[in-house]
């Protein structure tokens, strides 16, 4: 599973343009799908048939990740651009950037009167060229690049990455896809396009499947320090956090109930999670057509949105029992 993050993360596909990262896990797991296809939103839809067609369960997973659009090239050959996503000048300064067609580049700031943090429109992306005409070679007006950094091992069955959110649940619905010996009801797995810059693909998606519920599989950000006026914090190798609130959701009181229950039931460790801040593919679920049961398995992270995104391997292992879990047993429905 380890090896599979880690590969996964190192894997093209920022909002808007998923067709590589898509193409990537439609190759690893056709040859175990009853059937696999992409929507109009560019969703890839893997179907898996139930001994039972009198439900229908929908995972989601969004495929996107976080990056940077090039709006304009300077005549210097620098390069201005717009963020998908969360994306903070903090976070980017003088970091690496690739483009799709393996171009590295580093973005940086300009004037006495700009630091790392802002204003954004004071940065730029430097790909080591000279004029407008030389830039224009290699890169075009609504390119899209990602970080380029390693992932690495850590202490305590650790790994540090970039785009651990999302490819660590992608990686937990590939597995499951691949291992799972019985499904209950018909179960679609959906690797969903442009969460991060607003849940769209998870709202086709769910249009189209119209399941009986819905789960998404998403990071969860864990606090670097205690604050007591919260009821919980969440940890890192504490479990998956099935997830009661957010910022852009409540969830399904039946569907967290439900979540609870399996992991009782299997002595999966977890944990509850209620924040103040984020959104995932749950709100677009449960929002579509006359509105869908949906919840949230989340996967404890730190450092989100940044080179080094930090997770537990462990936490990925149990998320993957539950998951595996909810789809023998076909949740209590």
């Amino acid at each position: 599973m380890k090896d599979l993050v880690m590969e996964l993360t190192g894997v093209f596909g920022p909002s808007g343009d998923e067709s590589i990262i898509c193409e990537y896990i439609s190759e690893a797991v056709k040859d175990y799908a009853d059937d696999i296809r992409t929507d109009a939103l560019g969703n890839l839809i893997v179907y898996k048939k139930g001994l039972s067609s009198e439900k229908k369960i929908m995972f989601a997973a969004h495929m996107d990740s976080i990056g940077l659009m090039v709006t304009y090239i300077e005549d210097n050959g620098c390069m201005r651009f717009t963020v998908l996503g969360g994306v903070a000048p903090a976070v980017i300064a003088n970091q690496k950037v690739i483009f799709k067609n393996g171009i590295v580049g580093v973005v940086s700031y300009e004037g006495k009167d700009c630091s790392s943090t802002g204003p954004m429109e004071k940065f730029y992306i430097d790909i080591g060229t000279s004029s407008r005409e030389e830039t224009s070679e290699f890169v075009s007006q609504g390119d899209t690049c990602v970080y380029f950094a390693p992932s690495a091992e850590l202490a305590n069955d650790m790994l540090a990455s970039p785009y651990i959110d999302n490819r660590v649940s992608c990686a937990i619905l590939m597995e499951c896809i691949k291992s799972v010996k019985e499904v209950k009801y018909d179960t679609y797995f959906v690797f969903t396009t442009q969460e991060e810059v607003g849940m769209r693909g998870a709202k086709a998606a769910a249009f189209g499947i119209m399941p009986d519920i819905g789960i998404a599989v998403d990071v969860t950000i864990v606090p670097e320090a205690i604050n007591p006026v919260r009821n919980s914090v969440l940890q890192l190798g504490a479990g998956p956090a099935i997830k009661i609130k957010d910022h852009s959701v409540v969830c399904s009181p039946m569907v967290k109930d439900m979540l609870v229950d399996i992991a009782l039931k299997e002595g999966i460790p977890y944990q509850l999670e209620i924040i103040e801040f984020g959104g995932c593919d749950t709100a677009a679920i449960q929002l579509t057509g006359a509105g869908i049961p949906a919840g949230c398995i989340s996967i404890p992270i730190r450092y989100v949105h940044t080179m080094s995104e930090t997770v537990s391997m462990v936490d990925v292992e149990n998320a993957l029992t539950l998951v595996s879990k909810v789809v023998e047993t076909g949740a209590g429905l």
